[in-house]
């Protein structure tokens, strides 16, 4: 009485707003059961009201669309074994869809980039993994991917994560609220097989969902206002990019002490006050993977920042990606940081890397094409940290830095 097929069946004997209602009154009651909201942040994977209110009744006048959109899936067939790039993909399009499209850079890391920064990971059992501005959540989902079954145990009937990850956003209007819901959603896709194979585990997968995805409404501040420290072995976002309303953020934070001092370095804009916060919330001998905007790295008002992360970190790689890598933002730079138990001098060289192509067009069709230097660069990347001092290539792309450049200016 729940499934796609039998709520399908409906509509030869009753008219279509009766059908929704009967969805709304009974088969999304029955989701929402097998999948509870988080308490703490009251979402879960469905929190849509299209079709559907608030308070479960169905909206008047739709009944025609929503049998429209179910005879869709209907043609199109089963969805249990699509290839998983394309169940991506067409998230990703829906998604885009359904945001303004000024919101874009806030929501969207390319898929290839994501990817690129992910074959430089080295993720093992054990790890607790955060982005404190995850969108929906690929810098947490993709590393996980391809070995599930490793990372999350089904024994004995009960699911045994064995690694932590962290993923939060902010969230006020519905727009932004929308990022948890959909990061949720995501991890659906992710999880769809797992789940296949132990649907009687929905309420566990949910409590999983919700403990990897949550909402930042306590604050103006988002996941700023919670600042921690040597807690995670593995950072991996893009955090925002943004100048407008930084001024805001730092007038929240003078008036709190504990905050004043943990942003103690005052950094430009909102990816300044991220940039501060990963590198106090990584373990000693913790990595972080960040694309920041390249301000970063040569405003002068962003000098002290620099000098923090020279002082707390080891800078392992910076690579310039070209214009337009980002949907509707100039050109960011992923930039790998390992922190540290000692503050001493950094001795190591640091890998750096030119691309001009991404394997993707740069607009906004995104259509794959052959030229990527960016995974030139992830796989040459790995080859550098085996073996620092040794490293050689004759990617013309590729140059290998002394960190003393860094420390005097001449790459900052």
């Amino acid at each position: 009485m729940h499934s796609f097929y039998d709520l399908l069946n409906l509509y030869s004997g009753n008219n279509e707003n009766e059908v929704l209602e009967y969805y709304a009154s009974t088969i999304r009651v029955k989701i929402k059961e097998l999948f509870p909201q988080n308490q703490a942040d009251k979402t879960t994977i469905i929190n849509g009201t299209i079709f559907v209110s608030k308070d479960d009744k169905a909206v008047e006048g739709y009944g025609a669309v929503f049998h429209r959109i179910l005879k869709r899936f209907d043609d199109f067939g089963t969805l249990e074994n699509i290839d998983y790039d394309f169940k991506s993909k067409l998230f990703e399009t829906f998604l885009k869809e359904s945001i303004s499209k000024k919101n874009w850079g806030q929501y969207f890391t390319p898929l290839k980039v994501v990817r690129a920064i992910v074959n430089m990971v080295d993720l093992l059992p054990g790890m607790e993994v955060c982005d404190p501005a995850c969108g929906v959540g690929k810098f947490l989902l993709e590393p996980i991917c391809n070995d599930l079954h490793r990372f999350f145990l089904v024994e004995d009937g009960k699911l045994k994560p064995q690694i932590a990850l962290h993923g939060f956003d902010k969230g006020f209007d519905k727009e932004e609220q929308k990022t948890i819901i959909l990061a949720k959603a995501n991890m659906l896709i992710y999880f769809s097989g797992m789940l296949r194979e132990h649907p009687d585990l929905t309420k566990e997968f949910a409590e999983l969902f919700n403990n990897t995805f949550l909402l930042q409404t306590n604050s103006i501040l988002g996941t700023l206002a919670r600042p921690e420290t040597d807690k995670y072995d593995l950072i991996l976002t893009n955090p925002p990019y943004v100048m407008s309303g930084s001024s805001n953020l730092k007038e929240e934070i003078g008036k709190q002490t504990e905050l004043k001092q943990h942003y103690a370095i005052n950094a430009m804009g909102i990816e300044g006050l991220f940039m501060e916060w990963i590198v106090r919330a990584l373990k000693p001998g913790g990595k972080a993977f960040i694309v920041v905007p390249d301000g970063i790295m040569n405003r002068s008002n962003d000098k002290k920042l620099r000098d923090y992360i020279l002082e707390q970190c080891v800078i392992d790689a910076v690579i310039s990606l070209p214009l337009n890598t980002f949907f509707t933002t100039n050109k960011k730079t992923p930039v790998k940081i390992e922190g540290i138990s000692t503050l001493e001098r950094q001795r190591s060289p640091v890998f750096t890397y030119l691309c001009s192509e991404i394997g993707e067009t740069r607009d906004v069709n995104r259509f794959d094409i052959d030229q990527n230097n960016l995974a030139v660069a992830s796989d040459l990347f790995n080859m550098f940290k085996g073996a620092k001092a040794k490293f050689r290539t004759d990617d013309m792309r590729c140059k290998i830095v002394s960190i003393d450049d860094f420390y005097d200016g001449s790459h900052c």
